[in-house]
């Protein structure tokens, strides 16, 4: 192959596809409780997770990365609220130690993180709603492009994320 056609393919390859750690749908749902324990600036005291068909499907199909094994929408945002680095982006639970996912489950086992199904939702549809004390805050996500972050009521600057919330691996 040429050596110009084959960087063409590299820069192409190198924008276009992002690491990931599991299976995209369980990492979104946390990042997008990452993004919501940001945003509150603390662990969240409940959550609840409104997502499309297609993404509880998913989720509940495959094993949520450093989760012991665990599966479902529930552990995925407790995990993502109490460990995860939003600023990893779909390597948001690549870090969690065993602490960590002790106070995840613990969210899960007091009903603290549940999941709703989002009707009339895009396939590709996360809402995490969480509240630590007297702030609230939903994160959305839709799409692999578009996020909205509401902080009490008031929407945040960025809408859209610079580049596609995709790639890594399909399940």
């Amino acid at each position: 192959m040429e050596t110009a056609i084959y960087q063409a393919y590299v820069r192409i390859l190198t924008r276009e596809l992002r690491p990931a750690t599991g299976c995209t749908e369980p990492i979104a749902i946390a990042y997008a409780a990452a993004m919501a324990r940001n945003t509150l600036g603390a662990v969240p005291d409940e959550i609840q997770a409104h997502c499309s068909g297609n993404i509880i499907k998913n989720v509940y199909g495959v094993t949520v990365p450093n989760s012991g094994g665990g599966r479902g929408v529930e552990i995925a945002a407790a995990l993502g609220a109490v460990a995860g680095n939003a600023d990893r982006e779909l390597e948001v639970l690549a870090r969690v130690s065993p602490e960590d996912l002790d106070r995840a489950r613990g969210m899960v086992r007091r009903g603290k993180c549940s999941c709703l199904l989002a009707e009339n939702a895009p396939p590709l549809y996360i809402r995490i709603e969480a509240r630590a004390g007297a702030d609230r805050c939903e994160v959305e996500l839709e799409g692999h492009t578009q996020i909205r972050i509401t902080r009490n009521g008031t929407v945040g600057k960025n809408t859209l994320l610079r580049r596609p919330l995709a790639g890594g691996q399909r399940c």
